[in-house]
């Protein structure tokens, strides 16, 4: 479709964005293999995700051919990288006699999600066209990744704060303690307030302080972009990130008194723009 549609080929067209792609994904392979086993394995992963989304997301731009292959070299590049990474880690985290059976489970949700998702998106396809769909799936991607990413980083600077930074019933049972800093974190990136564990001392609550801030504006924000990775022109986009960031800033204004009507009425009043 893309080919065809977009680029303005043929069969040529398809049969080099390909042989294009292979590439990318023989060369990421002998990347992973070059290196082996590195310190850090998922953070780069999750890395990689992050730059795959972004060439995901300017290959669904792209109408120019030379453009189009040039990214998705390197977005079959990065594909192998990410994919190579997790399905190693998944296997080194594992425990010997539960290693065949997460394989298993890992293998049904990958292999078995790509059809299921490719048939979904071929269906949004047919309605907004396949640059959209395209663009927003590479916009999750992003979304996603950097999620993960930042709660990957406060739940280190939780630990860093000591062993008795989180306390709280239960915390003792959620994987150690980077296990109960990153569980903490993501209850605080999601502003749903404490469960089982809470900040103990200074720094610890000035890190949910802080956390609790970029989860506020990373909600708001990732909603603006992927509903103006929906709109195709930059007047929408630029209406659309205006919505996200000054709804972001009326829910810290009301949360801070304690009422949300004015950041509910900021939203239909900006729909209008």
């Amino acid at each position: 479709v893309f080919a065809r549609d977009v680029l303005h080929g043929g069969a040529k067209a398809f049969t080099q964005l390909l042989a294009v792609s292979g590439m990318g994904s023989v060369c990421g392979g002998l990347i992973v293999a070059t290196f082996g086993k590195i310190e850090g394995q998922g953070r780069y992963a999750l890395m990689v995700q992050v730059s795959l989304g972004c060439i995901i997301f300017g290959f669904s731009r792209s109408t120019v051919m030379p453009i189009s292959l040039v990214l998705i070299f390197f977005s079959g590049a990065a594909m192998m990288i990410s994919m190579s990474m997790v399905s190693s880690l998944v296997q080194a985290v594992a425990s010997d006699e539960m290693r065949g059976r997460v394989m298993s489970v890992y293998n049904v949700a990958f292999r078995g999600g790509m059809p299921l998702g490719s048939l979904f998106s071929g269906y949004l396809a047919t309605l907004v066209g396949p640059p959209v769909v395209i663009g927003v799936n590479g916009s999750l991607l992003v979304v996603v990744a950097i999620y993960f990413l930042l709660n990957l980083l406060f739940a280190g600077l939780f630990v860093l704060c000591g062993p008795d930074a989180l306390v709280g019933q239960g915390a003792e049972m959620l994987g150690g303690t980077f296990g109960r800093a990153f569980f903490f974190s993501v209850q605080t990136f999601a502003t749903i307030g404490y469960g089982q564990i809470g900040p103990n001392g200074f720094a610890p609550n000035l890190i949910v302080t802080i956390e609790a801030l970029f989860g506020l504006m990373f909600q708001a924000l990732a909603t603006g972009l992927l509903f103006a990775a929906w709109r195709r022109d930059s007047r929408a986009c630029r209406r659309w990130a205006l919505l996200a960031g000054l709804t972001a800033f009326g829910l810290l204004i009301n949360f801070k008194r304690g009422t949300w009507f004015s950041a509910v009425a900021v939203v239909p009043m900006l729909s209008w723009m």
